[in-house]
């Protein structure tokens, strides 16, 4: 049985508490260590298992637009690499973790409902 830790950037505060439970993908779709790019509205999010955690976060790098969904995993330090510039966001936070002065990149909050990945998303 998978679990998922909840994760939040203030998304209920940023968003006034407007915040939406959208289906993502379905557990089976997802392969250890490997971002599965979806799409919700006119937003893409990867989402990322590592072992029995699930995490999501936008799918575009707040740097330079790169598409995160083709970013390096290090299932160790739950990190992303943006293929485009080199820097590493965390899995867990969406900071920045080599500048944390530079502009996070978005995490929402995941859980697992008989199956299915769901994410808290804001409009």
């Amino acid at each position: 049985m998978h679990s998922a830790r909840f994760r939040r950037k203030k998304l209920n505060q940023a968003c006034g508490g407007n915040v939406m439970k959208q289906e993502l993908c379905r557990i089976t779709d997802l392969v250890d260590a490997v971002p599965k790019l979806v799409k919700v509205d006119n937003r893409a999010i990867a989402v990322i298992q590592i072992e029995a955690d699930i995490y999501a976060i936008d799918a575009r790098c707040p740097h330079w637009d790169a598409i995160m969904a083709s970013g390096t995993i290090s299932k160790k330090r739950r990190e992303i690499t943006c293929p485009m510039h080199r820097f590493r966001y965390s899995l867990v936070d969406g900071a920045c973790v080599a500048s944390p002065s530079r502009p996070s990149i978005a995490t929402y909050a995941v859980t697992l409902d008989e199956g299915r990945v769901i994410a808290d998303i804001g409009p």
